[in-house]
């Protein structure tokens, strides 16, 4: 029998599930934009904003991952200097595409997980490519590719501690 009691836990299960992705997400933020950031490699720094919004949708489902990924862009474009509004609608779509996992009942397992993350960070290279080859004067095509590469070999390399996080807050804050 599902009464008053159940509705309340449920309720104060999901505000600690998310509160906690919250966390987690923080903790991304600080990592690749406070420490990694200080070790460039070859001219690129890391971002695993796309990694975290791929492991939530992949754990979560599609409309949780793209609730996620909108709010994760927004907090990201209103804090970091580098990001651009664009982060908020790719975001979006980051969450949506790798919830698809979550349908396939393969939301638990680490190659899912990480190939999200990879096709996420590859749409932000693609995303943040196009846009300083049309605005940055005197952006090359081969400029961009290397910077864009180089990015997205160090956030996957980066992207490997926090799936065990993002797992953990699922598990252990998710009542399902």
């Amino acid at each position: 029998m599902y009464d008053q009691r159940n509705a309340i836990y449920d309720q104060r299960g999901n505000v600690f599930l998310w509160l906690g992705y919250t966390v987690a997400l923080l903790l991304v933020l600080f990592v690749t934009g406070g420490l990694a950031a200080r070790f460039p490699l070859m001219g690129s720094v890391p971002d695993c904003l796309p990694v975290a919004i791929a492991f939530v949708a992949v754990l979560e489902g599609r409309f949780f991952g793209s609730v996620y990924g909108i709010g994760a862009g927004f907090l990201v474009t209103m804090t970091h200097a580098g990001h651009g509004s664009g982060m908020i609608l790719l975001g979006a779509v980051i969450g949506m595409l790798a919830g698809g996992w979550y349908e396939r009942r393969l939301r638990r397992y680490f190659g899912p997980c990480m190939m999200s993350a990879a096709l996420a960070l590859l749409a932000a290279a693609l995303f943040r490519g196009i846009t300083a080859l049309w605005f940055v004067p005197g952006a090359t095509l081969a400029a961009v590719a290397r910077i864009g590469g180089l990015e997205l070999l160090y956030s996957l390399l980066l992207a490997l501690p926090f799936y065990p996080l993002f797992l953990f807050v699922h598990k252990h804050m998710s009542n399902g």
